[in-house]
């Protein structure tokens, strides 16, 4: 819900800019895939932060742990899947919204 709600507001605050963007003749497409990248890149870091950060604290609580491996690639595996695709669904209706501005009345708001 946090990634949603940042990516609305962004979208919002970028509709001018989106406006001019179609206005000078960029594809919707292109300005949907240009809103779907700001918001999965923090996305993505935020993942791979966080996995190399649970291998290290798999290995500081291996000794801790009872009959259960640390390091499960499927586990880790799923659930890196599972973030990217929540942040996707919360990336594109934001980004759909962005892309479907009608250039005259992102231009008039200004």
């Amino acid at each position: 819900m946090g990634l949603f709600g940042v990516m609305s507001y962004i979208a919002v605050q970028r509709t001018t800019e989106v406006g001019i963007r179609i206005a000078l003749g960029a594809k919707r497409e292109d300005v949907m895939r240009k809103m779907l990248l700001d918001g999965m890149l923090p996305a993505v870091f935020g993942l791979v932060v966080g996995l190399a950060a649970s291998l290290e604290a798999g290995r500081l609580m291996r000794d801790l742990l009872y009959e259960i491996k640390p390091f499960d690639p499927a586990v880790f595996a799923a659930v890196a899947a599972t973030l990217l695709a929540v942040a996707a669904f919360a990336c594109i209706v934001p980004a759909w919204r962005a892309s479907r501005v009608d250039p005259m009345q992102a231009l008039r708001a200004e």
